[in-house]
């Protein structure tokens, strides 16, 4: 019987990522002999990235088959990702390896494992070959892993040495490149960071990678028409949901709202059927004080996803601009029944309360808030002002 190495942690947190049903149960099935038992699984690649920021993994094996992206293609984006830590991983499927060696070792994948199984100990060799690799002091891999954390703790000067180093050390690898140019992103030196893209870009390797970093670049330089253009080649070139997801949060999170509009409406145009690209374009809508659009794209949402708690909160301070407070009080305490813990659900429940004058409860809502979040200023703020007046 299989049984876990002495070197592996049976306590590792293992994300398994495939869209068939067969591969998942046959994988799942050797980690379980294997001794390992903190297992999840999914099959949107869209999904497991969102989950990897909020819920970190300690190693990924993934398929080829995917929803919306392909298991290399995801595998290249959170190893490049500024906001994901370097994790290892295991690419498997039942075609043919989609790079050669090589390639795929340049992202940490030390074999290809072809499906169907032929027994677990394929599986089993590529689980401690990587972590061997990834833990083991010197080796690139390892490199790749301090370096990724420089970067996500912000200590930019130690992230550009160290990616520096990689480059020369792989050859100046498209990996390595965009590491550096992230860095340099963060020490605002953004032709540096163009420089270096343009340098992947003139290699032939135009990843979307590149071409995102390549938008954010200049949106950091407010040239909002140069990122359009890199946006336009990427969706043009990449003709996939992940792709116009990536660009539409890129654009929220630099408060281009007419062009993440632009974008989701596109989306939708192409019939891409998730619900972010509906709460994007109703939160640019709100943002833009277009209520009543924000509320119809709300209830279109929920009629064709159902309800969630970002809708609900969106639809609730909708309703709250417009003085429906009764109703948008009824939106809050749904999303609470979704997630209980969200302080910032109580918090606009209480300026409902507040505006209309039932301060007992405004209070409770405040308390709660901030009984849930300690850190939340404007909730203290607003309840010391409360019992000041009731003073």
């Amino acid at each position: 019987m299989l049984g876990i190495s002495m070197d592996l942690d049976p306590n590792l947190k293992i994300l398994v990522l495939s869209a068939d049903k067969s591969n998942t149960i046959a994988v799942i099935k050797v980690l379980k002999k294997l001794g390992f038992s903190k297992i999840s699984h999914n099959e949107n690649g869209i999904a497991a990235i969102q989950s990897i920021l909020s819920n970190p993994v300690d190693y990924v094996i993934c398929d080829q088959n995917l929803k919306f992206i392909s298991g290399w293609l995801f595998i290249k984006e959170i190893k490049i990702n500024e906001q994901i830590p370097n994790i290892p991983v295991s690419l498997f499927g039942n075609a043919e390896a989609p790079e050669p060696e090589d390639v795929l070792k340049q992202y940490g994948v030390i074999k290809y494992i072809k499906f169907p199984l032929d027994s677990a100990s394929s599986l089993e060799f590529s689980i401690n070959s990587t972590l061997s690799l990834f833990n083991t002091a010197g080796t690139i891999e390892n490199k790749y892993t301090k370096a990724k954390t420089a970067l996500l703790d912000e200590k930019s000067d130690q992230a550009i040495e160290m990616y520096e180093e990689l480059r020369g050390l792989t050859n100046k690898s498209t990996r390595s490149s965009l590491g550096l140019a992230h860095a340099y992103v963060q020490t605002q030196e953004t032709e540096k960071a163009d420089h270096l893209i343009q340098g992947v870009a003139e290699s032939g390797d135009v990843t979307p990678q590149s071409l995102l970093l390549a938008a954010k670049v200049a949106l950091k330089e407010d040239n909002v028409e140069g990122a359009k253009s890199k946006i336009m080649n990427l969706l043009k070139s990449h003709d996939n949901v992940f792709y116009y997801s990536r660009s539409v949060k890129l654009c929220m999170d630099f408060k281009k709202y007419p062009l993440s509009e632009e974008i989701c409406t596109t989306a939708m145009d192409r019939k891409f059927q998730i619900p972010e690209f509906h709460l994007s374009l109703a939160k640019c809508k709100y943002i833009q004080e277009d209520f009543e659009e924000c509320l119809e794209l709300v209830f279109d949402a929920e009629q064709k996803f159902g309800s969630s708690n970002d809708l609900l909160n969106l639809k609730g301070v909708c309703l709250k601009k417009i003085g429906a407070y009764s109703d948008a009080i009824e939106c809050y305490e749904e999303a609470l029944r979704l997630d209980p813990m969200n302080a910032k659900v109580y918090f606009n429940m209480a300026i409902c309360y507040v505006e209309m004058s039932q301060m007992e409860s405004a209070i409770k809502n405040l308390e709660t808030c901030i009984k849930i979040a300690p850190g939340f200023s404007r909730a203290k703020e607003k309840l010391v002002e409360i019992q000041q007046k009731a003073s």
